[in-house]
């Protein structure tokens, strides 16, 4: 099950493995501010990150734990991740912008979907999750939607940035967007 990208996403899987190896410690208190349900399989994650297995292992390793998580979990989890991603230059702010513009062209074109979605979250994120959306939909550029966005979701408990990440994620692969820190 080869991704045309797996080379690439191999490379930054390394990449990742090695900074975090390098800094443990950042990772691991990165793990403390997820929900309690996100914490055990971060840090099993880490653990496969730092072990001297070889990247196709660790791929297929952390897919497995992944494939058990519920799709909040695992977008809570993903989202650790790209913060890490971009904090070290894996992910460039261009690659982000990129997505949230298909993204935002998306929602433009489909906000009833987009609204019937954030009515099936959780109570704590249809508000936050529908402050976004109309971000999405403003004129603003990308830059400002992206920090206004960012701003939200720093406001809010990580359990509750999952589960809208895992909103957005939906609506992204529907629109073969695949998310850059997990292919």
């Amino acid at each position: 099950m080869s991704h045309p990208n797996f080379e690439a996403y191999k490379e930054r899987l390394g990449k990742l493995a090695e900074h975090i190896k390098a800094h443990p410690d950042e990772a691991r208190a990165g793990v403390a501010k997820l929900s309690a349900a996100a914490q055990q399989p971060a840090g099993d994650i880490i653990k496969i990150f730092v072990s001297d297995k070889d990247n196709k292992t660790k791929y297929e390793e952390i897919q497995k734990i992944k494939a058990g998580l519920s799709a909040p979990v695992r977008a809570e989890i993903d989202q650790h991740k790209q913060d890490l991603a971009h904090k070290i230059g894996l992910l460039t702010r261009d690659e982000i912008l990129e997505r949230l513009a298909k993204l935002s062209d998306h929602i433009k074109a489909h906000p009833d979907e987009a609204r019937a979605g954030v009515a099936k979250l959780s109570a704590a994120a249809q508000q936050p999750a529908g402050d976004i959306i109309k971000i999405f939909v403003s004129d603003k550029d990308n830059k400002t939607k992206f920090e206004e966005i960012q701003k939200i979701k720093a406001g809010l408990p990580s359990a509750v940035v999952g589960e809208i990440n895992a909103h957005k994620e939906e609506i992204a692969n529907k629109l073969g967007i695949t998310p850059l820190h997990h292919h």
